[in-house]
Order: C-alpha cells, then sequence, then structure tokens
C-alpha cells in the first residue's frame, strides 16, 4: 500500500511500496504490486526483503529517485517493501519513540495494555512499526487502528517476542497539538562489526556519528531488531549489546529525532519546558494601608495570599518569592498610594537578591492618588534567588495603599514561564 502521513508534503511523510519478486530480479521501479509508481529522495529510504530489513550500500543502492537496486537478486514470489520518507525540515520537533515489547501466548494475536516493561500501549494510528522476533512486519499482516491496541492477522506461538514502536508520542492531555501532528526524523548509523565487538559509537560506516535521545533508538543485528533488554543505551553516543558480535555482522542503529541540532527535546521535555503545566506560582497583595519613608525604596509587606501553589511565598517575615525550581519567570506588580500629603513622585519596583532588578512606571501622584506597575521576565536559579516588592514615594507621610484589600491595587505575582 501507498499512504502519506503527515500534514503537508513536504513535512515529515512516509510512503509504502510492495513489489512481488521475480526469479533473478534486481532492479525495481515503475508500478508497484498496488499500482502506485515507486518515487523516493535519495537518503531516506528504508528496504525489506521478506520483512528483513536491508542496508543502503551494502544490499542495495538507492541513488535516482525512481529506482532500488538489489546486490543479491531476489528469488521468485520474494516480497520487497520500500518506505521512502521525505526530509523532516523542522528540526526542534521531536518526539519521543516507544517501544513496546510483549511476550505472547499461544496464538495469540491481540495485543494492548500494559507490557514487559510496565508501559501501557499507546501510539498513533499509522505510525506503528511491528516487529516478530525480530522480523519487521508489513501492514497488511496487522491492524493498528484505535491507538490502544494491534491486531496480528495471523497468531503467534508461545513465547514469541512481538515488539510495538510507536514512532511519535501520543499527547495524553492534548495540551499541543503541533507536537502531536508531526513526524520524526529517522537517521539510520551503520556499523560492520569486528569479531565479539560489543559497543558501538563515534563514526558509522556510511557516516555521520552516533547521537541520540535515551528511549529513541532502535537496534538492528543483521536484519532482526533486538528488544530493550538485549543492549543498553543511556549515555546519548555508544550502545553496548549484552552479546558480542559476529565477525562482519551488521548493526543498525536507528534514532528517532535529529539529536544532532541543539535544543531538541522529548514530548515529556517539550511539556515541562514549554508548557510548564505544574510549575510554582503565586498572588500576593497588601492587606491594609502601610506607610513608608519618604524618598526610600520600602519593601511591600504583602501579607495575603490568594494561592501559591508551591508554598515558595513567605507571606509572614521576608515577604519574598524563593522558588525551588530554575527557570525563567513572568511577574507583574502594582503599588498605589493613596490620600498621601504632598506627594511629587511615586514608582514601584522588583527587586532580586536584594537589589533593584526592575522598575514599574514612574508617575507623579495626582491629589494624593496614584499607581505605578509593572512586568518583566526574570531568570531564577531554583535555589538562592528571590525577588521582593518594593515602593517608593516623594510626599509628606507617604503610604502603600491596598484600598480595602483589593488585590488589583498593590499585590506581586508570578509564575514559571519555562524551565531551562
Amino acid at each position: 500500500m501507498s499512504q502519506y502521513l503527515g500534514q503537508g508534503l513536504t513535512q515529515g511523510q512516509s510512503q509504502y511500496f510492495t513489489f512481488l519478486c521475480t526469479a533473478g530480479q534486481t532492479a525495481f521501479t515503475g508500478t508497484d504490486s498496488n499500482g502506485y509508481t515507486l518515487n523516493y529522495q535519495v537518503g531516506f529510504t528504508e528496504v525489506f526483503l521478506n520483512g528483513r530489513r536491508l542496508s543502503l550500500g551494502l544490499d542495495y543502492t538507492a541513488t535516482d529517485g525512481s529506482t532500488i537496486t538489489l546486490l543479491s537478486a531476489a528469488n521468485a514470489s520474494d516480497v520487497l517493501n520500500v518506505t521512502a520518507m521525505s526530509a523532516f525540515t523542522t528540526a526542534n520537533w521531536v518526539t519521543n519513540a516507544v517501544n513496546y515489547v510483549y511476550i505472547a501466548t499461544a496464538s495469540q494475536t491481540t495485543f494492548s495494555g500494559v507490557d514487559s516493561n510496565s508501559q501501557t500501549l499507546s501510539y498513533v494510528a499509522g505510525v506503528v512499526q511491528v516487529s516478530v522476533n525480530g522480523i519487521i512486519l508489513p501492514q497488511s499482516d496487522y491492524a493498528a487502528l484505535n491507538g490502544i491496541s494491534v491486531v496480528l492477522a495471523s497468531g503467534v506461538n508461545s513465547g514469541d517476542i512481538v515488539q510495538i514502536w510507536s514512532l511519535r508520542t501520543v499527547n495524553p492531555i492534548n495540551i499541543s497539538s503541533w507536537i502531536t501532528n508531526n513526524l520524526t526524523n529517522i537517521v539510520d548509523y551503520t556499523y560492520i562489526a569486528t569479531q565479539s565487538q560489543t559497543t558501538f559509537s563515534g563514526a558509522a560506516y556510511a557516516g555521520g556519528t552516533l547521537a541520540y535521545k535515551a528511549n529513541c533508538i532502535e537496534v538492528i543485528v543483521n536484519g532482526l531488531v533486538l528488544t530493550p533488554a538485549d543492549y543498553t543505551a543511556t549515555n546519548g553516543t555508544s550502545v553496548v549489546l549484552n552479546v558480542g558480535c559476529n565477525l562482519d555482522d551488521t548493526v543498525v542503529i536507528r534514532v528517532f529525532g535529529n539529536t544532532t541540532v541543539a535544543g531538541v527535546y522529548t514530548q515529556a521535555q517539550s511539556d515541562s519546558k514549554y508548557l510548564t503545566s505544574t510549575g510554582p506560582a503565586f498572588f500576593a497583595s497588601l492587606s491594609g494601608n502601610q506607610a513608608i519613608t519618604s524618598a526610600t525604596f520600602t519593601k511591600v509587606t504583602a501579607n495575603v495570599e490568594y494561592y501559591d501553589t508551591g508554598n515558595m511565598y513567605d507571606s509572614t517575615t521576608n515577604y519574598r518569592f524563593t522558588p525551588t525550581v530554575a527557570g525563567y519567570y513572568q511577574f507583574s506588580w502594582a503599588t498605589s498610594c493613596f490620600n498621601t500629603t504632598s506627594p511629587t513622585r511615586g514608582f514601584s519596583s522588583l527587586w532580586k537578591n536584594g537589589a533593584v532588578w526592575l522598575y514599574g512606571s514612574d508617575y507623579p501622584p495626582a491629589q494624593g492618588v496614584g499607581t505605578s506597575s509593572g512586568s518583566g521576565l526574570v531568570y531564577m536559579n531554583g535555589s538562592t534567588d528571590y525577588v521582593e516588592l518594593y515602593a517608593y514615594i516623594t510626599a509628606s507621610s507617604p503610604q502603600v495603599s491596598s484600598l480595602g484589600n483589593a488585590p488589583t491595587y498593590t499585590y506581586i505575582s508570578g509564575f514559571l514561564a519555562r524551565t531551562p
């Protein structure tokens, strides 16, 4: 079958072609078994022969965008599958690929729920890969439509290992459709093993230096997909197999996501970095009028908390916000003076670590009434950094007013906008 996956015709697409081979056939071009004309972008192909993944340059060539040439001839009735992928050009969008592993029972066809690694199956329809005992199945051999189960066309044997790859993360709380609606950029690093070699890193046989995000790779040895229990891949630069290879074994490390570009994140990291759904937030105001010294910066004793999600604002002693989560915080504040005698100037300011950091608006209060407000983005280190609200009024007997404890007149608020 042939289909497009993704939002547009130039962004993260995959198209599939199936050819039924004749005896001795090496070149595959033109119309496939389903009436689709083979076309691909050079460097973005995957080829499978009878479910076994072939290695570019070692098992086949793909150089002109319209022909796949096997280096060893196929047999009659062999099935050749070609996946043509387009380049994913938005470098900072990356998915967190997940591998679900199930140990089958006799004649089992349906796989769902919790796998052998305590992960609950979840995927986006059309963006999955299924293998049995390391052999990747063509899409015609299974149904994966509802996002929570995969049904094989034929039952498997007891003890068979069924792996289901979700190639982009489902966003369970649906907070950002642009994250879930884009496919991953797949990069293969191919190595030719030496006798008993277990560690693979650095420059690959076909170019490129191995780099990946943990849990976002697939390891293939001589066309067979390994389970995560067969190797260790945690440091982003090397993969260590549990069992050494034979001389000239082909090891392919498939990386989901462009990890060579600075600033790429998994889904969970993206949620934390840009959406911060559980970050600290607070809002505090003044409970009554506060007398201050004329022409002197004075801390506002904002002692009424409307909310303080992380219990990080001190409303009783220091009247300061000291977050324990590092990141960039958006602060807003205001101070108001009321019934102040002979005012000539007044403004508010946000202090960080005991010194002026940001100024609010400056005003000459009219008839003893005036309000200064401000806002700004401030980096906090998550340990020692703190902020406080200060007022400055030049007048006779100046005071900061709550105006009936209304939080809209004298207050300070803030929230975590994004993590580092």
